[in-house]
């Protein structure tokens, strides 16, 4: 978990792009709870054509190595697999797929009255996750944390380059990272300092840009506060009105009955 966290840190600071941060960060399932519908349950996705590849060849991997080397290994040994044999293992989806939407069908006839029940509380709940998803995304967005290193610097000069000489992929960034950690410890001390001196500039003007944001964040939501302030008080001096018009209308009958 802790090596998880350390990756998204690292990936978020090389600034990999926002779509990407967000999709690893705001895993909305962890935070908004699928509804329990009582009843029988629907039928699983199918696993993709990938997932059908580790199956098949997870059995075959040295039991010395650990399941993050497995699947290092099994995701260049998909980015080598020749397009036939890709195409057996999109067929065997795409007959999964067939028959995961046959016994959904099923599954929706099977509902009854219930059917439209079970519809709006999966709905709501995409959409809940959306709104989690994009609420923590538009948090972020044109916020940068002001602790930036010299070896993170160092990361973002040198992470791409490194990615393209083994090839790109999402699963040879921790190859990648493990190889520049090396590669920064051999530095000289000269072009550290270097570095620590760029990431200490980067961190005051970051500071001085999120204090800004800040600042006209705090002014956009006093000035909707007021807005809201502003229409209390209206309503409230029109319902005195209102009662104070009532209330001499009332005086008024009561006059004319006595005359």
């Amino acid at each position: 978990m802790a090596g998880l966290l350390a990756l998204r840190a690292s990936m978020r600071l090389l600034g990999l792009g926002e779509a990407l941060t967000c999709s690893l960060s705001t895993s909305s399932s962890s935070f908004v709870k699928r509804p329990v519908f009582e009843g029988p349950m629907p039928p699983k996705r199918p696993p993709t054509e990938f997932a059908i590849f580790v199956k098949t060849n997870m059995a075959a991997m040295p039991a010395e190595l650990s399941i993050r080397e497995k699947m290092q290994k099994l995701g260049h040994m998909w980015k080598s697999c020749p397009i036939t044999e890709k195409e057996n293992y999109r067929e065997q989806y795409m007959n999964l797929k067939t028959e995961y939407k046959q016994k959904l069908e099923q599954f929706m006839v099977d509902l009854g009255p219930k059917k439209e029940e079970y519809v709006a509380q999966l709905t709501a709940y995409k959409h809940k996750k959306e709104d989690f998803r994009k609420a923590v995304c538009d948090k972020r967005k044109g916020i940068q944390g002001n602790n930036m290193s010299g070896y993170t610097l160092y990361l973002q000069d040198n992470f791409a380059a490194s990615l393209d000489a083994h090839g790109g992929g999402r699963e040879n960034v921790p190859i990648v990272m493990k190889e520049l950690a090396g590669r920064w410890k051999e530095l000289d001390e000269n072009t550290k300092l270097g570095y620590k001196a760029r990431a200490s500039l980067v961190n005051s003007e970051r500071k001085a840009k999120n204090e800004t944001l800040v600042e006209k964040t705090v002014k956009v939501e006093s000035a909707s506060k007021e807005k809201v302030g502003d229409k209390k008080t209206d309503t409230k001096e029109a319902a005195v009105s209102k009662k104070t018009k009532e209330a001499s209308a009332k005086k008024a009958a009561v006059a004319k009955d006595t005359k």
